[in-house]
């Protein structure tokens, strides 16, 4: 399994194996950046999730299987160390929009995602959504069963519409990492989702 986690990490990472879990450190031109790093860690029935900044250990999730934490190391690692690639173009195309620009927004973020991959309004299944609250904006995540997770609330226009766009390509560059994961497990919706959560840090 450490095996396969190195090889879909690449030669810019460094797995150690420690006496109950392991530890994902990225290379610079420097050597290797000790000061941020991923691990996971077992106790008992469980595997922890963290980000390592500084020595502070920072809890993201909880695994009960061995091998799902080591997805979730390989998905953090992706996003920490090679934070997704926003399109400037597009994010100022966005910016320029007013609020009652709905068929334009959607035509501006069609050039780039998928449109199961964000919904504004309207509750959609595994999309990210911009909904309109009493005057601000909040962006929500809609799981599996079209629940509601939120990501930031009673935002303005024109800040919330970047966030938007920011969390739609958090979750595009996701779907582009579960078919990586393939080599280690064949993830359930079910682990998927909570794997998605970990990336979206919700």
């Amino acid at each position: 399994m450490i095996e396969k986690l190195k090889s879909i990490l690449g030669k810019e990472y460094v797995v150690k194996e420690e006496q109950l879990g392991i530890e994902v450190y990225r290379l610079t031109n420097y050597g290797v950046n000790q000061e941020t790093y991923i691990k996971i860690k077992n106790y008992v029935n469980t595997w922890t999730l963290y980000e390592v900044q500084r020595g502070e250990s920072f809890g993201i999730c909880e695994f009960e299987d061995y091998n799902t934490a080591i997805s979730g190391v390989y998905i953090l690692s992706k996003k920490i160390f090679e934070h997704p690639k926003r399109n400037t173009l597009i994010r100022n195309e966005l910016s320029k929009c007013m609020e009652d620009d709905s068929d334009m927004i959607i035509r501006i973020l069609a050039k780039e995602f998928n449109e199961d991959l964000f919904s504004l309004n309207n509750s959609k299944r595994g999309a990210i959504l911009l909904e309109s609250v009493n005057g601000f904006y909040d962006i929500n995540y809609c799981g599996l069963n079209n629940e509601k997770i939120n990501i930031v609330s009673g935002r303005t226009f024109s800040k919330a519409v970047i966030v938007f766009y920011n969390y739609i390509r958090l979750l595009f560059e996701f779907e582009n990492l579960i078919k990586d994961i393939a080599s280690i497990i064949q993830p359930s919706e079910g682990i998927k989702e909570k794997l998605k959560h970990c990336y979206l840090g919700k």
